[in-house]
């Protein structure tokens, strides 16, 4: 289990809807990246508690937080555990009493939820290991000048299935190597706030 960060979200250039959250390994010797495809409201979650003023009544995820806290529960952390197929799953992992439990969630919620209660976000081995092989590839291929216009795809969230159709249109990363281009800090060259398209 490796613990991650937020490097920064970037908007879609094929979507108006969808961003990317870039997450990396908080160890700075390892510049790892994960990133997850999220939808644009998704990406407000995330940074609202960064902004200011904040909002005058409780948004989803803090209500959520508000709700386990009232309830005697501590969120301990969050966990990005698995990758099946191009569909990433995490937990939340609270204290209640004695017992630790952990909910499924989305990534996005997850770390929407992690901000808010200032709690580590950590990954799978395996999850950033496969990330990274898929990223190295497709950077190779791209390298070479190998542009792929079959078999795209990309590493998603999501709650409901998606059609080939709907993948194919979603495209891969080979769009991200495009825009993400990591610097000797491990910093992405499209900065740490949201860019417009």
């Amino acid at each position: 289990m490796l613990e991650m960060e937020i490097q920064h979200m970037a908007n879609s250039r094929d979507s108006a809807t969808e961003c990317f959250l870039f997450l990396r390994v908080k160890d700075p010797s390892d510049r790892r990246i994960c990133p997850i495809v999220i939808g644009i409201n998704e990406a407000t979650a995330i940074a609202a508690p960064s902004r200011d003023p904040s909002p005058r009544r409780p948004m989803t995820h803090d209500l959520l937080l508000n709700s386990i806290n009232d309830l005697g529960g501590v969120v301990q952390y969050v966990y990005v555990r698995e990758l099946s197929d191009t569909t990433f799953f995490a937990d939340i992992a609270v204290k209640f009493h004695d017992e630790l439990l952990k909910f499924d969630a989305r990534p996005s919620d997850a770390v929407a939820l992690a901000v808010r209660a200032r709690v580590p976000i950590y990954i799978a081995e395996e999850v950033i290991d496969r990330v990274s092989r898929d990223l190295e590839v497709r950077s190779s291929d791209d390298d070479s000048g190998g542009r792929r216009k079959h078999s795209r795809h990309r590493m998603e969230e999501s709650s409901s299935p998606v059609t080939p159709e709907e993948k194919e249109k979603l495209s891969a990363y080979s769009d991200l190597m495009e825009t993400l281009s990591l610097d000797d800090d491990g910093q992405g060259e499209l900065g740490t706030e949201e860019k417009a398209k």
